[in-house]
């Protein structure tokens, strides 16, 4: 029966779908939130409010609903900067490469978003990506979603404070795996540095900045190339990061504070 209770529902399990799939990377591509995005949106959400929807037993003036909305977002907006945090390992690593190879200044501008990307970055990001699809990871990341409806669900006000404490962990623990997914490369780039420092002591005529710039870029793209075959397990390990740091939010945001398995 549909009632203001129920329509009342569902407009939070849209503020909450509609929040993750207009921030997440994969979901979020394109200039503006419309057309076939506006569909999934609303479709996945007429999905898990049939799987787990209640309407809301208390009654709903427009203020209320306005936090819970509010709350909704928030938790959604949560679960889609994870997902962005791990595109930003790969961005991450990315652009270290490409300030060591000379190549920072040279970028790539999406046509759609307007955003300019170093090519390093570049590559690397649609490598993650790609193999984020190869995967299935869109799924870990609905997944998550169901799970969360189940686990918080919608017309709580309460949101716990543990979110912002983790969220913050994860930035922490993506710079150290952007730093760590990016090493091989920038150890042979500090080994070239060092190399270069001691011709232009020993021999001074050598044109270090001509030389210097010729070798980065070549060696760099060597060693990409050479150590191209740890980038799988690399990402495997970061998607189950993802999987584990998705679990780790919902548990956090659990009203009841009992702790998920």
């Amino acid at each position: 029966m549909l009632t203001t209770a129920a329509i009342a529902t569902f407009g939070l399990y849209l503020m909450r779908t509609g929040a993750l799939l207009m921030s997440a990377p994969i979901f979020s591509t394109g200039s503006n939130f419309s057309g076939y995005r506006i569909a999934l949106a609303f479709s996945l959400a007429l999905l898990m409010y049939g799987a787990t929807g209640v309407p809301l037993t208390v009654e709903v003036t427009p203020m209320l609903f306005f936090a819970m909305a509010m709350r909704e977002v928030a938790i959604g907006l949560a679960m889609a900067f994870v997902l962005t945090l791990m595109q930003l390992i790969a961005r991450m690593a990315g652009d270290l490469i490409g300030q060591e190879m000379g190549l920072a200044m040279a970028s790539q501008t999406d046509p759609v978003t307007g955003i300019q990307t170093p090519l390093v970055s570049r590559i690397y990001e649609i490598i993650f990506l790609l193999g984020f699809l190869a995967i299935n990871g869109h799924h870990v990341l609905l997944r998550a979603l169901g799970d969360s409806f189940g686990r918080a669900p919608v017309g709580e006000l309460r949101l716990e404070s543990g979110m912002l404490e983790l969220v913050e962990a994860f930035f922490v623990r993506a710079i150290e795996a952007g730093v760590t997914f990016g090493a091989p490369v920038m150890v042979i780039m500090l080994m070239l540095s060092v190399l270069i420092g001691v011709l232009a002591r020993v021999v001074p005529q050598i044109n270090v900045l001509e030389m210097s710039f010729t070798l980065r870029v070549a060696l760099s793209m060597c060693a990409m190339y050479i150590f191209a075959p740890i980038i799988a397990p690399a990402l495997m390990r970061m998607y189950d990061l993802q999987a584990i740091w998705l679990e780790a939010l919902i548990q956090s945001i659990e009203p009841t504070g009992v702790q998920g398995g």
